[in-house]
């Protein structure tokens, strides 16, 4: 049987909304954590990342050494996205949650304020992003809707409905065809828009495509006969994770080539493009539903993700992971 709208919000709902452990006040151990689901380093200070849970917001301090927690806010609360807004003219993290809508934290001396972000509602957030070419436009989701903000102070406004048939969960901008804006869904239907926002249309498919999959290198291969690379790339996500959802994509920030993709069914995947094809590769971190990906700032190659129950981290592209809270 088809699966309807309507399935796909209710597993929306589970998925973003399932109960587990609650923190200790005082920090996080290992044997008493909740499911890690949305990461975001601080732009000014490289060691230190803000981590939205099942229970709240935390910050975590000396991330390379001997990391330190410390719960920000929110407790309770499940986090689904995290943003540091780029166009703000002092530290402001944007946080938004699964059921109470979205938050914005300045942080002056050390210390957070925060405060509820009214536009939007009391609904779930699914994420939040802004243009790295213009950091002043900065876009917020729901599974249904699309919210836009472009300038200070910070005003949201609904944008015309998106197509009924997508479960909103990220946006991406593409840095091959900078006029667009990308959205994702939690069903792994994707759409395009090049007016920021005010029309949407389906992602194009191939009209030719080659697939395969090769169980002993775990490797998918796509290739196409005069396809434009955004339409070969977001084909070879589609074909390799149809059965699973996709919860976050990131273009690589000094590799345009790179896509790493975050997956509830097959973990972490890299597509790398190599000539005139993209190559989706699965990485060792396959076993736990990756909800995030975050790159360290000043260490490209030094990725970190969100799992359940776990945080993850790689430095030679995938294929060795340690665990933040080390040996397990």
């Amino acid at each position: 049987m088809p699966k309807t709208k309507a399935h796909y919000l209710f597993a929306f709902t589970l998925v973003m909304s399932s109960a587990a452990p609650a923190l200790a006040a005082t920090g996080l151990t290992p044997t008493a954590r909740a499911t890690f689901r949305s990461l975001a380093f601080h732009p000014q200070e490289p060691g230190t990342m803000l981590v939205g849970t099942d229970d709240g917001l935390y910050q975590v301090t000396n991330i390379e050494q001997k990391p330190r927690w410390r719960r920000i806010a929110l407790e309770g609360c499940p986090v689904s996205a995290l943003l540091f807004d780029a166009g703000a003219d002092e530290t402001v993290l944007y946080a938004g949650t699964t059921c109470c809508g979205l938050y914005k934290f300045t942080q002056r001396r050390k210390a957070w304020h925060g405060q509820y972000v009214p536009e939007l509602g009391i609904t779930g957030i699914t994420s939040i992003a802004s243009d790295p070419d213009n950091p002043d436009h900065l876009f917020t989701t729901t599974a249904a809707k699309v919210f836009f903000s472009g300038s200070l102070p910070r005003t949201f406004t609904a944008l015309p409905a998106v197509p009924d048939d997508i479960i909103v969960k990220f946006v991406l901008f593409d840095p091959f065809y900078r006029d667009y804006v990308r959205l994702g869904g939690f069903n792994n239907v994707f759409y395009r828009s090049s007016d920021s926002g005010q029309t949407w249309e389906p992602d194009p498919t191939l009209e030719t495509y080659l697939h395969s999959w090769n169980t002993s290198t775990n490797l998918v291969t796509v290739a196409a006969n005069t396809m434009q690379e955004d339409t070969i790339c977001w084909r070879a996500v589609n074909l390799l994770l149809s059965s699973d959802a996709i919860v976050a994509m990131r273009f690589h920030p000094t590799d345009r080539r790179r896509i790493l993709v975050a997956s509830l069914g097959r973990g972490f995947t890299i597509l790398q493009r190599i000539e005139n094809r993209w190559e989706a590769r699965t990485t060792s971190l396959v076993a736990a539903p990756i909800f995030d990906v975050a790159f360290q700032p000043g260490s490209p190659e030094t990725v970190y993700v969100a799992g359940r129950q776990n945080i993850y981290f790689t430095k030679d592209n995938g294929t060795t992971w340690t665990s933040l809270f080390g040996s397990e």
